[in-house]
């Protein structure tokens, strides 16, 4: 299986002008979980990934792909 690429999701998220904060909210978790995502820490349930993939307009394929999409 692959490994989501984690380094993507901090970038991803400020090409698309979110905050943390802002982008938590939207998914539904808190900002401290999000950072442990973006930091490697840990990795999201499927389901705030989807949530997460539909806020900046890309797809958990590409994240496992490490395929980058401009804003």
């Amino acid at each position: 299986m692959k490994a989501l690429r984690m380094d993507m999701l901090r970038a991803m998220r400020e090409e698309h002008g979110m905050s943390r904060g802002d982008l938590a909210e939207l998914i539904g978790i808190g900002e401290s979980t999000l950072a442990c995502w973006e930091l490697g820490h840990r990795e999201p349930r499927y389901e705030h990934l989807v949530r997460w993939c539909n806020a900046v307009e890309t797809t958990p394929n590409d994240i496992l792909e490490g395929v980058e999409k401009n804003a």
